[in-house]
């Protein structure tokens, strides 16, 4: 999930502010409890702008991609099937998230206006309101202005506002009731970005700057006073930004947060090795969830060994509707892929006996998997049912188990790695996850863990605790270290949330997945240790795990021995060469830790990365910091940037809140 590094670990003297370091403003740990935030849906519309083609006087360059990736993005969002990736049952699925799209491209002046009039009457009768813009935009005197096509090389200062859009006019006709979106690709451009005339009263134009909206959700193509491409390699018919943005469209289950995630590490991967590389920064100031496309919910509820006694994470009621709408929903496919065998197999007694009761617990997950696949074999040995008639029968499919190593498994993250195999992308074919549930059944424990960690933290199908555990459970019973590491995942958290559990202990279980040699369960062991989240260790485990840890590379672990005064300038230097080489942690235990070995510009370089991967406290951090570094070449507009991202964060404490949003006025 997004953001949910833990921060129990902020020690007395770490932060040299004059706020102590508020526990409301820490992010949560990757196992502490989900808030039960309301799930935002209902009417949906969008207005997408592409400006691409500007006058031929104007300072502006053309942008090739922008219209291309307006039309795209437009078309998507009006219909939102998912391709040939298999996540979805039925074509007609997802209909109703939909958005009613007003698609502008090559807009003047005039027509931008018209068009902000119009979408804000829609978006008034709406609950989700999104905008997508793509073309040139700049920041002056702490307002954004996006640039219409007929926009002029130089304008009076007093002018400004004539001649471009402000920002806060569009996210005034985009307030919805519920919800606004922003996709921001507004950062095509490099060097100045607009030439004034007249005096400019100490401002400079500056590139696209942080906008200040409460219960949105906003991504910007690139990060402060950087630049986007609109094309990677220069041939590409889309920006790497839109064509993130579109692959991601394709899943279903992924919140907004996490969304934006996805869209971020899309876009570095493929500006890797470009100067500058490319990387969005995201925002969202919202208490609530959205999904562009609903979880997965059509999955058969396996048997849980154990309930979570009243504990689970939606009401019971309320699941059982919804259990009892999917069901209903699944048994129409169902009977509808059964019809279409019985037209051309009219005798088939055994396809008779399951269209009379296509949800049998005896074969509903087998006929899942021939829905999700298409894939029907004639019968030769091993034929499921028995005769009954001519025509071909029926057997299952003979799947090979997932073949993803273990090394592959305890490097990778477990959200990109289920991301690659559903969507077939990274050297995968692409997987449904009917096919990884019917994996699971037949015993293939990577199957079973990957669907563990899917209902653990909501990744693709609603968060789902006992489905959580009983998959975990198959993976473990076969000693997968993986799936040892997954039930201590579970264990730890159904002990520290106090939910009924009898099985193995957490520490039990990490153990037997480090003696393994799995990588996760020493990391995690290490983070634990760390935070006093477990006990039952004795002071020289601890320091052999923290120690095990570092030797791979665990920042965290080298950060820990560092402050323990092992070796400490041996760990400063390792954890250096872990940020140099764009480990997030690294950059992070670099930004928090202030000693007089860090001066500050090495320091905000650290906290800069940081912030710009969505680490909360960086962003948080660097915002004050920056109004202390007058006449060090840090930039004014960069401390209210970063004060705006960082009022994002969830449950922000009162004194925090306090001092970004003066930062973000400019008050300092």
């Amino acid at each position: 999930m997004a953001n949910r590094r833990g921060s129990a670990w902020l020690l007395a003297g770490l932060i040299p502010l004059a706020l102590p370091m508020p526990a409301q403003a820490q992010p949560l740990s990757p196992l502490d409890p989900l808030e039960e935030l309301e799930i935002v849906d209902g009417k949906r519309v969008a207005l997408v702008i592409g400006n691409g083609d500007y006058a031929n006087d104007t300072a502006w360059k053309d942008l090739p991609n922008a219209g291309s990736d307006a039309d795209r993005i437009a078309a998507a969002l009006r219909n939102p099937q998912f391709g040939s990736t298999g996540l979805m049952l039925a074509a007609e699925a997802g209909a109703e998230q939909a958005f009613d799209v007003t698609l502008i491209k090559n807009a003047d002046h005039a027509t931008l206006r018209q068009a902000m009039k119009d979408f804000a009457i829609k978006a008034a009768d709406a609950d989700v309101a999104l905008v997508y813009y793509a073309g040139h935009g700049f920041e002056f005197d702490q307002h954004n202005y996006l640039v219409p096509v007929d926009a002029p090389a130089k304008v009076p200062q007093l002018l400004v506002d004539d001649q471009h859009i402000r920002m806060a006019d569009l996210i005034t006709a985009s307030t919805a009731k519920k919800l606004s979106i922003f996709f921001l690709d507004a950062c095509r451009t490099s060097g100045a970005v607009i030439e004034m005339d007249g005096p400019m009263n100490g401002e400079t134009p500056q590139h696209f700057g942080a906008i200040n909206v409460d219960n949105s959700g906003v991504i910007y193509s690139a990060g402060p006073s950087e630049s986007a491409y609109d094309a990677v390699p220069p041939n590409a018919p889309a920006s790497p930004f839109a064509a993130a943005v579109l692959n991601m469209l394709r899943y279903p289950g992924i919140e907004l947060a996490d969304f934006y995630k996805y869209v971020r590490r899309d876009v570095k991967g493929v500006t890797k090795g470009l100067q500058p590389q490319q990387g969005p920064v995201a925002a969202t100031r919202m208490d609530a969830r959205f999904y562009f496309r609903p979880p997965v919910s059509v999955f058969q509820r396996a048997e849980a060994a154990v309930t979570s006694d009243g504990d689970a994470a939606i009401d019971a009621a309320r699941q059982a509707e919804l259990d009892a709408l999917a069901a209903e929903e699944e048994k129409k496919i169902i009977i509808a892929f059964l019809d279409e065998q019985l037209a051309e197999m009219p005798d088939n007694e055994q396809l008779r006996i399951w269209r009379a009761d296509p949800l049998n617990p005896e074969w509903v997950w087998m006929l899942r998997t021939l829905v999700s696949e298409e894939e029907i074999q004639p019968a030769a040995a091993g034929v499921l049912g028995g005769g009954g008639g001519g025509g071909m029968l029926f057997m299952l499919p003979a799947f090979d188990h997932l073949d993803i190593a273990v090394g592959v498994l305890e490097k990778t993250d477990d959200e990109q790695l289920i991301l690659a195999v559903l969507g077939g992308s990274d050297g995968f074919a692409g997987t449904s996850p009917q096919k990884l549930l019917t994996l699971s059944e037949q015993g293939d424990a990577v199957a079973a863990y990957l669907l563990g960690v899917m209902h653990f933290e909501g990744i693709v199908m609603p968060r789902d605790l006992d489905q959580a555990r009983v998959h975990f459970e198959r993976s473990a019973a076969a000693d997968h270290p993986a799936g040892l590491y997954g039930l201590a995942r579970y264990a730890e958290y159904a002990t520290r949330m106090q939910l009924a559990y009898d099985g193995r202990g957490a520490l039990e279980l990490y153990r037997a997945a480090r003696e393994k040699g799995y990588l996760k369960a020493t990391f995690r062991l290490a983070e634990a240790y760390a935070d006093r989240l477990i006990g039952e260790a004795d002071d020289a485990e601890r320091l052999a795990v923290l120690r095990d840890a570092a030797n791979v590379g665990h920042a965290r672990s080298h950060y820990e021995l560092m402050i323990r005064g092992e070796e400490p300038a041996v760990h400063f230097a390792a954890l250096n060469a872990l940020a140099d080489e764009g480990d997030t942690a690294a950059n992070l235990w670099l930004c928090l830790w202030s000693s007089e070995q860090q001066q500050f510009e090495m320091r905000a370089r650290r906290c800069f990365f940081a912030a710009s991967e969505g680490e909360a406290m960086a962003q948080q951090l660097i915002a004050l910091e920056l109004t202390k570094a007058k006449g060090r070449g840090i930039s004014r507009s960069d401390a209210i940037y970063w004060a705006r991202i960082a009022l994002g964060t969830p449950d922000l404490a009162t004194e925090w809140r306090e001092r970004l949003e003066a930062v973000a006025r400019g008050e300092f």
